[in-house]
C-alpha cells in the first residue's frame, strides 16, 4: 500500500501516484481517510463510503459484489476500525473530476424532495421526525401548488409531545431553488398504475418517468449541482443506471 497527503486529506492506495508520501501510521491516526482505487466509467460510482473490506479490492461494481467473502481479506486493524466506523471514503480516480471530493461533505443540512405524492409525503414526515437536531431543512416541490401548501403546513406541526429538539423546518421551493441542497430525493411518479392494470407496476412507469428524472438530471449538471441524487420513484435499478 501507498499513504499520501494531498492538501489536508490522508489517503492511501494500492496504486502509485504523484502525491507527497507519508506513513501507515500518519495516515490511519486521521478522522476520515480516503482510498484511491480505479473503476471502470459509468459502470462505478465516482465516490462511497467502504462498508466491508471486499469493497477495497473491487475490479467493478456488478452483481458479483453480493458473492465477495469479507472474512477473506486481512488488514491493518486501524483500517478495519475505520471501515466499521464508516469513516473510509473510495474515490474513483478513473473520473476526470475525481478532484471534486475535497469538497466532500459528511453532514448532509439541506435535503430537498421533489414530487408529493404517497411516497414523497410519507418520506417528508420521516425525515421531519427522525431527522430533529441533524437535518436543518427540507425543501418540497411539486407541480400541484395545493400539494405543496398542504404538505408545508401539515409537515411544519409534526412534533413529538414535549419535546425540546430542533425539528428541520419545511419549506415550499420554487423551480429554480430545488438544487440548492445537499440531498436532492426524487420521488416523482407521472403515472400510478391501477389495480385492474396488467403487467410489472414498475415498467409501467418507467416511460413517464423517465422523460421526468432526464430532464431534472439535465438541470442537476446545468446548475453544477454536487450534492447526492436520491432516486426513490420505481423503477429505481433503471434510473440509477
Amino acid at each position: 500500500m501507498y499513504y499520501y497527503k494531498l492538501q489536508d486529506k490522508f489517503i492511501f492506495s494500492s496504486d502509485k501516484y504523484n502525491l507527497p508520501s507519508i506513513s501507515e501510521e500518519q495516515c490511519f491516526n486521521q478522522d476520515i481517510i480516503y482510498f484511491f482505487g480505479k473503476m471502470p466509467l459509468a459502470k462505478s460510482r465516482r465516490s462511497f463510503v467502504i462498508t466491508s473490506p471486499s469493497e477495497l479490492f473491487l475490479k467493478e461494481e456488478d452483481i458479483e459484489i453480493l458473492n465477495l467473502n469479507i472474512d477473506f481479506y486481512e488488514l491493518p486493524q486501524g483500517l478495519i476500525d475505520k471501515i466499521t466506523q464508516r469513516k473510509l471514503i473510495y474515490i474513483n480516480t478513473n473520473y476526470s473530476d475525481w478532484q471534486d471530493f475535497y469538497s466532500f461533505k459528511t453532514n448532509f443540512n439541506k435535503i430537498n424532495i421533489i414530487g408529493l405524492g404517497d411516497v414523497g409525503g410519507i418520506l417528508l414526515t420521516g425525515l421531519r421526525l427522525m431527522g430533529k437536531n441533524i437535518i436543518e431543512s427540507i425543501g418540497i416541490y411539486d407541480k400541484n401548488i395545493e400539494k405543496m401548501k398542504r404538505w408545508f403546513y401539515e409537515a411544519n406541526q409534526i412534533l413529538e409531545p414535549f419535546s425540546k429538539d430542533k425539528y428541520p423546518k419545511v419549506s415550499i421551493l420554487n423551480e429554480e431553488d430545488i438544487f440548492d441542497c445537499d440531498i436532492l430525493i426524487f420521488c416523482v411518479s407521472s403515472n400510478v398504475p391501477g389495480l385492474d392494470e396488467k403487467g410489472d407496476v414498475r415498467m409501467l412507469q418507467f416511460e413517464g418517468n423517465s422523460k421526468i428524472i432526464t430532464q431534472v438530471a439535465k438541470n442537476a449538471r446545468k446548475n453544477g449541482f454536487k450534492g447526492i441524487f436520491a432516486v426513490v420513484s420505481d423503477p429505481v435499478d433503471l434510473y440509477a443506471k
